[in-house]
């Protein structure tokens, strides 16, 4: 189910229907970095119901090829905003390695 949600929002013609422009509204996406620049970008979830968190860390080159991805769960109720910290925090100190 989640994989067809997705697929769905990679659609191109799915963004367009989104003319709002605005952050949160579904419509955003990956844009490339400068040549020789790594991107990282992170993204957290939280299932309340189980008390746990987890976020993935995916690292790109400018050719949007995947150089590294990592995938960390906790045992832990926190808020969202709070577990996207604690991703930038584990991103932080895994590009440190």
């Amino acid at each position: 189910m989640y994989f067809v949600q997705w697929k769905k929002a990679q659609d191109v013609a799915t963004i367009a229907r989104f003319p709002t422009g605005m952050v949160g509204d579904g419509a955003e996406s990956w844009v490339k970095p400068q040549e020789n620049i790594i991107k990282v970008s992170i993204d957290a979830t939280t299932f309340g119901e189980n008390s746990t968190f987890e976020f993935g860390i995916v690292a790109r080159d400018c050719h949007g090829y995947l150089v590294q991805a990592r995938t960390v769960y906790y045992w832990g109720l926190v808020a969202l905003d709070m577990a996207e910290v604690l991703a930038i925090k584990e991103a932080l100190s895994w590009i440190k390695k």
